[in-house]
């Protein structure tokens, strides 16, 4: 249940929450003060220090709050979403140059056809 939050502070909320134990509670069974529980529910990762007081103080291993590290790093995935935004308005100009030129077309078939009502009108 835990393995596809990628969230320390989300995954120790529904530790909790499954266990009916309040944050003042968990404050008195890890031995901090509320305020440190709060922190640690609201942070995405923790220091070693903070995650060895939790596991000790709830008498759990590690493994059930460690998270999955990113494979790509933020820059990699900035790169990623940047290219795919060039190739989305690379794409989008194409459309709007097939918008024009269908355009251009259609105002020069317009002229023809007015010509040859204007050129019947006259007969």
């Amino acid at each position: 249940m835990f393995n596809k939050i990628n969230h320390q502070g989300k995954r120790l909320s529904l530790y909790l929450h499954d266990r009916s134990i309040s944050q003042h509670e968990a404050a008195d069974i890890i031995g901090v003060h509320r305020s440190s529980i709060q922190r640690y529910l609201s942070a995405e990762t923790w220091t070693e220090k903070q995650m060895d007081t939790i596991c000790h103080g709830l008498g759990v291993d590690k493994e059930i709050f460690e998270i999955e590290e990113n494979t790509a790093s933020s820059s990699e995935e900035a790169e990623y979403w940047r290219n795919k935004y060039y190739d989305s308005l690379e794409k989008l100009n194409q459309l709007y140059e097939k918008i024009d030129s269908k355009n251009d077309e259609n105002n020069e078939l317009k002229k023809k056809l007015e010509k040859i009502l204007n050129s019947r009108k006259d007969k």
